[in-house]
């Protein structure tokens, strides 16, 4: 993968299997042969596009097969979900603690108000400084419509869940929309 301003992703060529947890790639920064965040495929079936983080490790961010894939064709959505992830390890865990962030009915309000998880907004930002807003916004884009269609012909016991995921990415779309806006005015 390319350099992005003073952040590295390295990512393996290697075969992708569907069903093994394996490791395929790592961001470091420029001026430090540290790994900042591995990027690993997750097992078949196991929960994917998140960050955990390991007390005395390095954080992972778990992909799926067909996002590795993805990654290894350098494809925008799947750099933007990278980068977007590495932001939240650079910028620092929120203040809020965890059970607030997880809170699903605590996210439902929220949404219900146009209000995003201020965390997301600014990995958001920090994923556009590196790979640009325009094709962060096309990225996003794209996550959302991929995800919106991936829930239409599931059963699901929670079904305002998709909805409200699809509502949160337009927002942070919208928010990001409004970043472009304001770099246009400056100049």
């Amino acid at each position: 993968m390319k350099k992005y301003g003073n952040y590295k992703c390295y990512i393996a060529q290697t075969p992708i299997s569907d069903d093994k947890e394996m490791c395929i790639g790592a961001c470091t920064k420029d001026t430090s042969k540290n790994i900042i965040m591995l990027i690993v495929v997750a097992k078949k079936g196991a929960e994917t596009g998140c960050v955990q983080r390991f007390k005395g490790r390095t954080p992972k961010c778990y992909v799926s097969a067909d996002t590795a894939r993805k990654l290894q064709a350098d494809d925008q959505a799947a750099v933007f979900m990278i980068f977007h992830e590495l932001g939240h390890i650079v910028l620092g865990v929120s203040k809020r603690n965890k059970k607030d962030r997880n809170n699903k009915q605590h996210k439902i309000s929220a949404l219900n108000q146009g209000v995003v998880d201020p965390d997301e907004l600014a990995a958001d930002a920090f994923a556009a400084e590196y790979i640009g807003l325009e094709d962060s916004i096309k990225a996003l884009e794209e996550s959302r419509d991929t995800y919106f269609l991936s829930f239409q012909h599931k059963i699901l016991p929670d079904k305002t869940m998709p909805a409200k995921a699809y509502q949160e990415m337009s927002l942070r779309i919208e928010a990001l929309k409004a970043l472009r806006e304001n770099n246009k005015n400056k100049y």
